[in-house]
């Protein structure tokens, strides 16, 4: 007789199914640590930035309201004031700036000026810009001192384009042996403009060989 299909051929039971099951490695463990380690970093990096941050918005809120108190503890009387004060000093500093004082190229010329020259008159002129010229009238006993008095003014660096002109002898018969000059040139604005230095604050001043003369 056949066997209906539905009907099974053996009687031993079968065991279900199951999936073999997966072993946690030494290697996944530590991947798992250290990224749970670097997101717990992380978050905590983010709670710290925001508490700072929180930390500075009440610092620059103390500060502020301390700055406006101090503000208007200071009435605009007084305000008034050192604006005002403020103005006088910029102008006395505007005015020592622009004072024509002559001391310091009265310091500088002698320095230079040799013992057998003299200087007997000066004319200066200062231009709108601050450039100041002179015309010095002067004698020397010779032409050699004429000579390395020149040589005296060319080596300094804040007397600028000086020309010696009208040489001649003197015409007193007493002193015919002088030879009289005039001295143009250029000087450098800190000669005649500001307030006079302190004595320490004077640069040291270069050293003029004397002139070494022969009676003619």
């Amino acid at each position: 007789m056949a066997i209906s299909p539905g009907i099974p051929t053996s009687f031993v039971p079968k065991l279900p199914v199951q999936a073999p099951k997966r072993r946690m490695s030494f290697a996944n463990n530590l991947f798992l640590l250290v990224s749970l380690g670097i997101g717990g970093l992380a978050i905590l990096a983010a709670v710290l930035v925001l508490a700072y941050a929180q930390f500075l918005m009440h610092i620059e809120d103390t500060k502020a309201a301390e700055l406006q108190k101090e503000q208007e503890s200071v009435s605009a009387e007084t305000v008034k004031e050192y604006v005002r004060l403020k103005d006088r000093f910029n102008s006395g500093q505007q005015l020592l700036s622009n004072h024509i004082t002559l001391s310091r190229f009265f310091d500088e010329l002698e320095v230079l000026t040799l013992q057998n020259v003299q200087f007997n008159s000066l004319r200066l002129s200062v231009a709108g810009d601050g450039a100041a010229k002179i015309e010095l009238d002067g004698a020397a006993k010779n032409f050699n001192a004429l000579a390395v008095q020149s040589n005296a003014v060319a080596s300094d660096k804040k007397i600028k384009r000086a020309i010696f002109s009208g040489i001649r002898f003197d015409s007193n018969t007493e002193k015919s042996s002088r030879i009289l000059f005039k001295l143009t040139a250029d000087l450098e604005p800190d000669l005649v403009h500001g307030a006079t230095p302190t004595p320490a604050a004077v640069p040291a001043a270069p050293v003029v060989p004397s002139a070494t003369t022969t009676t003619p």
